[in-house]
Parts: structure tokens; sequence; C-alpha cells
């Protein structure tokens, strides 16, 4: 998948670096597989877990869409959450009810789930780019007036794009989501990788390793353990 830091992301030696990868690359040593990275735009991640051309995702929401095309590690490996963020100077409030912005154009990327609210909100003007850094020069520029993504991604981006003092977040967060492993249907194996790579994932999160991985990146230690 193309780079989603902190999940996963190539690194300026060309390694593949992130919480996401890192757990899938500890976990695959232990179970005897070798993973080969392919760095793909998520739409096209999410046809080639349909068709079979690609086995794995390190990083995938469970939503009954995708669940069509994939099956589910049981636990999650870490959460996500997902912001609104907007122009600053621009005076947008939020209050946890999306009706209220309803006169507003949203920008979202393509294949991208926000929560299950904003999933299903039919009533929003959304449109949608093909990267995070597409999404953040269509805000600045005035084409959507709330931009949506991760915290830690943005401000990856945002960052290198020079452009961080432009933009602020809107609180509370729109959606806090557990993050699984997934596996392609198209195999003949998908249902016992996904249990082998579960029941390695119980364990793993049990180790002072799995914790300062986390810590590494940020990120608090999930507790939500079961698919929904």
């Amino acid at each position: 998948m193309v780079d989603y830091p902190p999940y996963y992301f190539q690194d300026d030696q060309n390694s593949i670096r992130g919480i996401s990868a890192e757990v899938a690359q500890v976990l695959a040593k232990q179970l005897g597989h070798k993973l080969v990275y392919k760095r793909y735009p998520f739409g096209r991640v999410v046809l080639y877990l349909q068709t079979g051309k690609a086995d794995m995702v390190c990083q995938f929401f469970n939503t009954p869409d995708r669940a069509k095309a994939a099956i589910y590690t049981g636990v999650p490996h870490v959460f996500e959450s997902a912001w609104m963020f907007i122009k600053k100077g621009n005076k947008i409030s939020y209050q946890k009810d999306l009706k209220q912005l309803q006169n507003y154009r949203f920008g979202g990327v393509i294949g991208y789930s926000f929560g299950k609210a904003y999933d299903t909100a039919d009533y929003l003007n959304k449109q949608h780019a093909v990267s995070e850094q597409e999404q953040i020069k269509m805000l600045l520029a005035g084409r959507f007036d709330i931009a949506l993504g991760t915290k830690q991604t943005i401000i990856y981006h945002a960052k290198k794009m020079q452009i961080l003092d432009q933009i602020e977040f809107l609180t509370p967060t729109l959606a806090d989501s557990p993050v699984y492993m997934a596996f392609s249907r198209a195999r003949n194996d998908a249902y016992e990788l996904a249990t082998t790579f579960t029941e390695a994932l119980v364990e793993y999160k049990k180790t002072a390793e799995y914790r300062q991985l986390l810590k590494k990146y940020h990120f608090e230690y999930p507790t939500f353990d079961s698919t929904n």
C-alpha cells in the first residue's frame, strides 16, 4: 500500500516501517512466512484482495463491504482515530452531530473508511482525493471545507509539505476504530492464516516488545479484543 504513516511507510533506507508493518513482520517470522511488500493506492489494494492478487493487508478496518473480500484476524493490533481538519481560520465547530455540518463539503481519500457514522451519512456532500497529499492541497485550495484523516498521518504529510501551520483539527474525534490484519478470501488457506496470525498476535500482545513498539509510534495499548 502507498505510505500511511505511522502504520506503514518506506523509510530513507527503503525499509518498510510502521506499527502495522512491524507487527505483521514479527508474526510472519514466528509462523515461518516471508512477507513481500507491495505499495499500491488504497483502492487498488481492495481490488487486489478481491481478486487474490494481494494475499494480505497489514492494516485494515473491519467493515461489511471489505469483509466480502477478506478474512480478518480475530483481535486488533492497534486503534486508529479518524479526525476532521479544516483550513486554519475557518470558523467551523463540531459537537458530535454530523447533521449540523451537512451544509459543508467533505473531502476524504478514495477507499478509506472514517467510521460508521460518517460512512453511512448519505446526507453529507462527500468528495474524494487519491491521496492525503492531494487531499490537503484541495482543502487549502477551497475545493472542500472539511477533510478527514488519521491525525498522525495528516501531521506527517503536512510537515513534509511545510503547511502544518495552515490546518487545524476539530474535536472531538470522529471515530476510534480497531485495526486488523486481513487475508484475501481468494486464498484457500485464508481462514487458516487468519487463525494462526490471531493466535500469534494474542501471545505477542503480552510481550514487552509489543508495548515498546506501541510506545515507539505513540500508541496506547489496545484493549478491544474481538471483531464486531
